[in-house]
């Protein structure tokens, strides 16, 4: 299936899924286990919006939100403010430093073998990408929205996916 019909897919499949909530308290207690969540400096994460797991239950003092500029993202500490495309980014945009950090990935699908389907603006893809040395990516997905769509060379492929049942 092509990128666009994929993410089509992902949304009618997400409006249906049933107790997103005990589903995001199992994916953060996956997240939570990994041996890469406990050595990180830092953990790059998201403010999820209505279509992805909402795993704020587990932010700390490590967590560092993403903030656009340009074509770039770069993170950033909290506290949060409504910024581009509706998302909540940091209020203070100034990059903070790291030598290791797991990356947790939000998407609207990703394949079996981790490749993501984003919004289409290629900024996780271009991150992860250009520090690919300093960190260790991981998939966030709801398992329903694991399915097989169209990839191309550039897309990120996850160190490893975590859902509600992997």
């Amino acid at each position: 299936m092509d990128k666009n019909s994929a993410r089509k897919e992902a949304k009618r499949i997400i409006a249906g899924i049933n107790e997103r909530r005990k589903k995001d308290f199992q994916i953060m207690e996956r997240i939570t286990s990994l041996p890469a969540f406990s050595s990180a400096d830092v953990i790059l994460s998201y403010s999820a919006l209505a279509d992805e797991v909402d795993i704020s239950e587990i932010f700390d003092f490590r967590f560092l939100f993403p903030f656009l500029e340009g074509n770039d993202m770069f993170f950033s500490r909290a506290p949060l403010k409504m910024g581009r495309f509706s998302i909540f980014e940091p209020l203070e945009k100034t990059e903070i430093e790291y030598e290791n950090a797991l990356l947790l990935v939000p998407a609207l699908s990703y394949t079996e073998s981790g490749i993501r389907l984003g919004r289409g603006m290629g900024y996780y893809d271009r991150y992860a990408r250009k520090n690919r040395r300093r960190i260790f990516t991981c998939g966030i997905i709801y398992s329903d929205l694991i399915m097989d769509f169209e990839t191309e060379e550039h897309d990120m492929k996850a160190d490893i996916l975590i859902s509600d049942s992997i």
